[in-house]
């Protein structure tokens, strides 16, 4: 798997590397996917949730991606990797990120009034105008504002209001919600849109319908329950907006949807996995002795 698409990393052996404060922190990580023959930049970001509190981000080919840990011994399991088993105590995949959620959280703190994005960050970060305590994150907010990552700028002179009094130097912007709205409706839509497209399996909102017409063949119709789709895609969207936007952006009716008149039929995708109590019984095929079993690797230690 490539960036963007859930690459692998691991963060063994990072080595240490200063960084001034007057910078966002960042250090190095290896990349296992062979495609990538150097390292690449790790930036400590704001998380969009919370934006106190900080995230991994990179930084490759002019885009940003999210880093997120995966614990795989919480429910034990071995990946294959480039012809290897990875089995990492912690292993971390990226997820494209769009730089306007931390922009739009940052807006909806203070969602009544005209003020300019420099000024909002100094807000947050520099409350009475005392020192930062978090400069690496402040630093990160001015860096995507100021370079325009992701066009965050163009884009926000879209979505909010804005007035530019005379003698001031930085536009001030106040959120137009339902132009806010628009755009998390349109990202629902485009993530609903994709998990089609891409197959994405999930029993939370899939059903598996057994159509065999032989006892040892196995063929299942798979349909996609639309509103509980609908449903996990905003609960995706919505985890990258904090509270103060999410209140203002997410209608409670949307997350409390209910399936009461909605017709399900066939059976949950779970319980269907197993083959049937007349599939034929399987030929031992004859093995080498001394052969290592594929099922060897995955043993519990």
């Amino acid at each position: 798997m490539f960036f963007g698409d859930s690459s692998l990393i691991s963060m063994r052996n990072v080595p240490p590397k200063e960084t001034s404060a007057s910078q966002f922190n960042h250090s190095r990580l290896m990349i296992l996917d062979e495609s990538i023959a150097t390292p690449v930049v790790v930036v400590n970001l704001p998380s969009p949730r919370a934006l106190l509190e900080s995230s991994f981000y990179t930084i490759y080919k002019d885009k940003i991606y999210w880093i997120r840990g995966i614990v795989p011994n919480l429910k034990p399991v071995s990946l294959f990797f480039n012809n290897l088993i990875v089995n990492d105590d912690l292993i971390y995949a990226t997820f494209p990120f769009d730089a306007i959620h931390l922009m739009t959280s940052l807006l909806f703190l203070d969602s009544a009034r005209f003020i300019s994005i420099p000024q909002r960050i100094y807000d947050l970060y520099r409350p009475n105008g005392k020192e930062s305590q978090y400069p690496g994150l402040e630093a990160g907010l001015f860096y995507i504002w100021n370079n325009n990552i992701d066009g965050v700028q163009d884009r926000l002179s879209y979505l909010c209001d804005c007035i530019k009094p005379e003698g001031v130097k930085d536009t001030l912007f106040k959120p137009n919600v339902n132009k806010f709205r628009m755009m998390v409706e349109y990202k629902v839509l485009t993530l609903t849109k994709r998990l089609k497209e891409e197959n994405v399996v999930m029993g939370s909102y899939c059903l598996l319908s057994d159509i065999s017409n032989k006892d040892d063949i196995r063929k299942h119709h798979i349909q996609y329950i639309e509103g509980k789709l609908s449903l996990f895609a905003w609960s995706v969207i919505s985890t990258m907006l904090n509270t103060e936007a999410r209140t203002a952006l997410i209608s409670t009716s949307v997350l409390d949807i209910s399936y009461r008149g909605q017709k399900q039929h066939g059976t949950p995708l779970s319980s269907r996995m197993s083959s049937g109590a007349n599939t034929q019984k399987k030929r031992r095929l004859p093995v080498i002795k001394g052969t290592a079993s594929i099922t060897s690797f995955f043993k519990s230690k």
